[in-house]
């Protein structure tokens, strides 16, 4: 499945795609660690702190939205500001529970 997203939105958007700004619902929340020392957190925490400078050009959801710790009101906030934004390109997001 996490192939099949990817490879559609291309199929769809590789000629009309205007590079506007998109809903994604992630978080950057370390949750807890490891015995070890090890952090256990989202997959997508480490590479989404990485692009900090250039998220507010690619999704409609603040920083300060994805550092949130509860998970309901960060659901909320995300598309909070993603109805608020009348140009949003595209959305994707994976629940997994």
């Amino acid at each position: 499945m996490a192939l099949l997203v990817p490879k559609f939105s291309y199929n769809n958007f590789k000629y009309g795609y205007t590079y506007g700004r998109g809903l994604m619902i992630s978080d950057i929340v370390m949750t807890t660690y490891a015995k070890g020392g090890t952090h256990i957190c989202s997959a997508t925490s480490g590479g989404m702190k990485s692009i900090k400078p250039i998220l507010s050009l690619m999704y409609t959801s603040p920083i300060e939205v994805m550092e949130i710790k509860d998970r309901e009101t960060s659901l909320y906030l995300h598309l909070l500001f993603a109805l608020k934004d009348k140009k949003v390109q595209i959305s994707q997001f994976m629940m997994i529970r």
